[in-house]
């Protein structure tokens, strides 16, 4: 299917020629996937902790300093990751270096975010990463013993669940801007 989207455009695998062969090192394979995932989503999880932990010192509200310090490492973490995206997608070589930086990266934006929403609302955010990080988790087995098999029919499923979950929030953010309470408002959540 054609697509404009830089990152899907040349995915052909390329054909060993007589000026260069391909090596057996350089096969992509389902396990090796499947451990590149979950090494990245470890380190995902590592610096979001770490992050965590930086910002959720800032109980009672940050200093002077220290607002410029989590501004810095926002900004950061933002541009730095859509800069890696940007440089993965033109040079796809590079991804077993940039991936793990943008993992780490993104890990400490999550873990500063997280910081900050669990100061206003405490247990939230926790809740949220845990539950998201133990998903993947469960996900990756289930797929790497064969439980899950990926078909079109399996992605016509999962894109319909997303979909619910998006009008949900959807319908959240729209009840909150009108002004009327939603169902975690009343929950206590």
């Amino acid at each position: 299917m054609p697509t404009t989207n830089p990152i899907f455009r040349n995915l052909a695998v390329p054909q060993p020629s007589h000026h260069h062969a391909l090596a057996i090192s350089e096969r992509m394979t389902l396990v090796g996937t499947l451990h590149k995932t979950g090494a990245l989503l470890a380190l995902f999880a590592i610096s979001m902790l770490m992050g965590w932990n930086e910002f959720r010192l800032f109980k009672h509200g940050p200093a002077r300093g220290e607002l410029y310090l989590m501004l810095g490492i926002v900004v950061v973490g933002l541009i730095g990751s859509w800069v890696l995206v940007w440089l993965t997608v033109r040079h796809k070589t590079w991804s077993s270096n940039t991936a793990p930086i943008y993992a780490f990266l993104q890990g400490v934006l999550m873990g500063a975010i997280s910081a900050e929403a669990d100061s206003r609302f405490p247990g939230i955010a926790v809740q949220a990463v845990c539950v998201t990080i133990a998903m993947s988790c469960c996900l990756l087995f289930a797929y790497r013993i064969g439980w899950i098999r990926v078909t079109e029919s399996f992605n016509r499923k999962l894109a319909v669940a997303v979909s619910g979950v998006v009008l949900f929030y959807l319908a959240n953010i729209a009840m909150v801007l009108m002004g009327v309470p939603t169902l975690t408002q009343r929950a206590g959540v």
